[in-house]
């Protein structure tokens, strides 16, 4: 038996939550009317609002079994019950639902408590998250449960290699679609994993653009860059492109390098043609010209001798 354990502010988002999941069973209330998650929310807050300084109200906490336990709904209200006493809530002065969730291959379902008691006290949530832990080893002895502490290291222990082995499949598959058959877009590198039963997927922002991958077979499911670097989502994307046609790629380089070169030449004509004013350029043979600017300046320089020479013949 797991137990996790969470303090939250608002009532609303934890109570729809967990009451409207897909086929959720209300097993047990206290302290509020109705099935209504919106209307049970106001009655949760009507009493936390008597206690504005308590910044977390909200104690919310889901219990998890082991796959090879069956609890029937009655002992998981029973159990229920203790944990809330071991945690120091008072079933008659604070409010509680338990609610039982059907969505995946093993039981387990959700206590969420008012911290604010009627009477205006406060359930310490200090060291919530160990006391919860204490708590489960203790009802797991009293309900003759699966240890879980024992349970998890034999199921860590038990997937590594099939965790690696998973792993070692999708690598040794991307590696012959990508290098050996050499495909050249995302559709074909789906077709092939997929008949090897992995999965490709490609995660987006809302805008549309893709930032990440991965990859699942079974249950299993790894980020392209944790099974290799070299199958990140850039590194892959680089590789469908080399792919695509080499001698292409590599063709079309050359002529954008020749187009990039031609049109250096002509701007650099243009940008001397405009700054001679005109003058026309000759590569082979060089070229010659005086500014018009000096031009008019010499002819100044002329007449201002000549008017000289003349004041000094008279």
């Amino acid at each position: 038996m797991i137990g996790q354990t969470i303090m939250g502010k608002g009532f609303g988002g934890a109570i729809r939550y967990i009451m409207g999941k897909e086929n959720a069973e209300l097993l047990l209330k206290s302290g509020v009317c109705g099935e209504d998650p919106n209307y049970i929310v106001k009655q949760f807050i009507a009493i936390a609002d008597e206690k504005r300084n308590v910044s977390k109200p909200v104690w919310h906490t889901s219990i998890s079994f082991a796959y090879d336990d069956e609890v029937a709904n009655e002992t998981m209200i029973d159990i229920a019950k203790d944990y809330l006493n071991e945690l120091g809530f008072d079933l008659n002065q604070n409010q509680f639902i338990v609610v039982k969730h059907n969505d995946t291959d093993h039981d387990h379902f959700h206590i969420l408590a008012n911290r604010v008691g009627y009477d205006g006290k406060v359930v310490n949530d200090y060291y919530c998250k160990n006391r919860t832990a204490r708590a489960c080893d203790k009802l797991e002895l009293k309900y003759n449960l699966t240890i879980a502490r024992e349970q998890e290291k034999k199921t860590y222990n038990d997937k590594i290699p099939v965790k690696e082995k998973y792993k070692k499949e999708i690598s040794e598959s991307l590696h012959d679609a990508l290098f050996q058959k050499k495909v050249g877009s995302f559709s074909e590198l789906t077709d092939v994993l997929s008949k090897n039963n992995i999965e490709m997927l490609l995660h987006k922002q809302s805008t549309g653009r893709v930032y990440g991958i991965s990859f699942q077979i079974e249950k299993w499911k790894f980020k392209g860059s944790s099974i290799n670097k070299k199958f990140s989502l850039k590194k892959i994307e680089a590789t469908l492109e080399n792919n695509r046609s080499p001698e292409f790629s590599v063709k079309t380089s050359y002529e954008q390098i020749k187009s990039k070169e031609k049109q250096s030449q002509a701007d650099f004509i243009e940008y001397e043609k405009s700054f001679n004013s005109g003058i026309p350029l000759n590569f082979n043979n060089g070229y010659e010209y005086k500014d018009k600017d000096e031009e008019e300046i010499e002819k100044r320089k002329k007449k201002r001798k000549r008017s000289n020479n003349n004041g000094l013949t008279r």
